[in-house]
């Protein structure tokens, strides 16, 4: 049987299609409905991590000794280019 996110799914692909069929102009509207709604769900999200993060001596460590504790030994350093492998080959 289908689960519930995969009704959620087909009726949400239902729906689009069916604002889509309706033109163009609707079609841009929910499209730009959402992005607005996205914004601001992304602005809201920086908006309280400033609001929660207001702690000077935690904002101040941030920004001093920042290679302070580095392990740079060869292991360390063939751990970052792993790291990096799938971000390099991924395009």
């Amino acid at each position: 049987g289908l689960t519930t996110q995969q009704l959620l799914a087909i009726s949400i692909i239902i729906v689009l299609t069916a604002v889509n069929t309706r033109g163009i102009r609707t079609g841009a509207m929910v499209q730009n409905t959402f992005t607005i709604a996205k914004i601001f769900a992304l602005l809201a999200l920086v908006i309280l991590g400033f609001a929660a993060g207001r702690n000077p001596t935690a904002v101040a460590d941030n920004f001093n000794g920042f290679w302070r504790n580095a392990d740079w030994t060869a292991h360390a350093v063939r751990l970052v280019g792993v790291a990096m492998v799938g971000a390099l080959f991924s395009s």
